[in-house]
């Protein structure tokens, strides 16, 4: 009956229970009035009704205040802390945070940071990341700063897991902090750093990937630089064309870049596309061929006219032509879009996977 309405009888009788619990001295009336607290509490949980719960919450540091210790037993009960993971799942699902919620969440900071910041990780959608951001946003500057303090000190498995939520909130302070911090992570937290920049917005994400470029494994550098293309953003151009030409950029790092270029239509890479398509020596091509294709593809993305005149000139066979790089869609809500067309196989391939770790191997 409580529960029923709009909540406010709820929350009426959880602040006269609380009143009634911080000065009953009888110890088989507490035991009642602390039942009655803890069922009403419960129900404000399963109802989501946040005024009620913070109501109890509020009643409970009452009640603390006026018999220390007294509280100890009855915060589990309530189950606040365990319900936190339902109350933002669902935030998510309806796309906004509910009236109340927040300051529900403001008196649990800490499960409410670490929750969140697990969470952000394994979102695959920007409006889920954005949401995320935004709780942590009203918690205030000492969550941005406690996000801070982890992504500088905390071991490597724990810091960068940060590195997303932070970038949407501070993104100036991960610039300073985590190119220093790269140099101190194996390479698999490399790789996480650059999928959890992929949730940033474009123009900070573009700015963080080239600023923290150098300090990548060599491994990883092939995508980030596939992450510079997807962001669509033209800040990103200045450093891909330094590596495409340095002729000791590795190759497979190379024809990353030249794709990103393309992706971006930097029409300032027509010349150099039509430097690595053409130049010969004496017998043969300089250009390795899967450069060369890359090449061609990027000069119809930039100048389609002379990319047709120079690609016929230039020996590669069309069909090798069609596999090409996919274009990002400008609103799509996925984080991570799919790089390449979807290709079906006319045959099983087979491929092996080792684990390093564990000595095994495993068959598909």
């Amino acid at each position: 009956m409580y529960g029923s309405g709009d909540g406010s009888a709820l929350m009426e009788a959880i602040k006269k229970l609380g009143n009634q619990l911080a000065i009953e001295r009888e110890p088989e009336l507490q035991t009642l009035v602390s039942a009655a607290f803890v069922r009403l509490s419960q129900e404000a949980a399963s109802k989501r009704c946040y005024p009620a719960m913070q109501q109890a919450l509020s009643s409970l540091e009452s009640v603390e205040t006026q018999r220390p210790g007294s509280t100890q037993s009855l915060r589990p009960r309530i189950g606040a802390e365990e319900r936190l993971p339902e109350f933002i799942e669902e935030a998510m699902r309806s796309g906004h945070i509910a009236d109340g919620m927040m300051e529900i969440l403001n008196l649990m900071p800490k499960a409410t940071i670490h929750y969140v910041t697990n969470r952000f990780g394994h979102c695959g959608f920007r409006e889920d990341c954005e949401l995320l951001a935004t709780i942590i946003r009203n918690l205030g500057e000492d969550a941005t700063q406690r996000l801070l303090e982890t992504l500088q000190t905390a071991p490597p498995t724990e810091a960068v897991e940060a590195v997303g939520l932070v970038s949407q909130l501070s993104p100036e302070n991960v610039e300073k902090i985590l190119p220093a911090r790269l140099s101190q992570w194996p390479r698999s937290s490399h790789d996480r750093a650059v999928r959890q920049l992929s949730a940033t917005p474009a123009e900070e994400r573009a700015r963080l990937l080239v600023a923290i470029y150098d300090s990548l494994d060599a491994m990883i550098r092939p995508l980030a630089i596939d992450e510079m293309g997807m962001s669509g953003q033209v800040s990103g151009i200045p450093k891909l064309i330094e590596l495409v030409q340095n002729d000791a950029t590795p190759g497979f790092t190379r024809l990353k870049a030249v794709e990103a270029l393309g992706r971006l239509r930097a029409s300032g890479s027509s010349q150099l596309f039509q430097h690595i398509l053409e130049t010969r020596q004496v017998w043969r091509w300089v250009y390795p061929n899967e450069l060369r294709i890359a090449a061609a593809q990027a000069l119809m993305r930039v100048e389609p006219t002379m990319g047709m005149e120079k690609i016929a000139a230039s020996g590669i066979d069309r069909k090798e032509l069609t596999l090409e790089p996919s274009d990002p869609e400008a609103n799509a809500s996925v984080i991570r879009q799919r790089r390449y067309a979807r290709l079906k196989l006319a045959r099983n391939l087979i491929a092996v996977t080792t684990n390093l770790r564990e000595f095994q191997a495993f068959h598909t």
